[in-house]
């Protein structure tokens, strides 16, 4: 749990039927669920994804016991905020077993950016070489003399 920590936006545990156990507040800052519509505890995190598609991918993907020499695996899917937008994000796996043989989740959610927009180009690019010549400027209304 505390790598998951130093690595993922945030952890959220759940029950074995993978309904929130403990509400993770860095979840709902990821999901824009701040204030009265956090993240429930008994919420299913199932429902909290995006794609039906990707709740059925998430559902195997927990069920996956990976070897004790592997690494877990992840899983790419969107999750859904506040105002129904998808937010692409990697998600981790690890369970544990409590005394009494009951199966809990730990899952790392890391934003994976996919939906973030490139930085608009400069209004004015650097100029070099040949470009750099007077008689390479393009007339504009921008750059004409009144």
């Amino acid at each position: 749990e505390q790598m998951l920590r130093g690595v993922c936006d945030a952890v959220v545990h759940l029950n074995g039927d993978l309904t929130v156990k403990q509400v993770s507040p860095l979840l709902d800052v990821l999901l824009l669920r701040t204030g009265r519509g956090g993240v429930a505890e008994g919420e299913s995190f199932p429902n909290l994804l995006h794609h039906d598609g990707d709740k059925g991918k998430f559902r195997e993907f927990v069920q996956e016991k990976p070897h004790e020499d592997e690494l877990p695996g992840t899983l790419h899917v969107q999750m859904r905020d506040s105002n129904l937008t998808p937010v692409p994000v990697q998600l981790f796996h690890t369970q544990y077993e409590d005394a009494l043989d009951n199966v809990f989740h730990i899952i790392g959610v890391l934003e994976s950016g996919d939906h973030v927009k490139p930085a608009p180009q400069t209004r004015h690019p650097q100029v070099t070489g040949d470009m750099a010549r007077p008689e390479n400027v393009i007339a504009s209304p921008q750059n004409s003399i009144s």
